[in-house]
């Protein structure tokens, strides 16, 4: 759904003092926004994939997403269902 992320971006991040990674990608069957920092320049922060909305009051952080991984390749993948069987021929 989206570009490769690359960190350092090439030029830019040696300018910025944060670097804020906003993305769209698929969870449940369901286009959602994801945010993750990539760098704040002399602080600790939350490296974790973060849900959050955009409503007429502003931009609004929903939490960490902890129940799925693969998130930033565009389709997240939930950890607690099983892995499909590749010898199954779905019957």
């Amino acid at each position: 759904m989206g570009a490769p992320l690359q960190v350092p971006i090439p030029g830019i991040s040696s300018l910025a003092e944060g670097v804020l990674f906003l993305r769209f990608v698929e969870v449940e069957a369901t286009v959602r926004r994801v945010a993750s920092v990539a760098k704040i320049r002399d602080s600790d922060f939350d490296p974790r994939l973060h849900a959050y909305v955009i409503t007429d009051n502003g931009y609004r952080a929903l939490g960490p997403y902890r129940q799925y991984e693969e998130i930033l390749g565009g389709l997240a993948q939930s950890r607690t269902a099983p892995p499909a069987d590749p010898s199954s021929d779905g019957t």
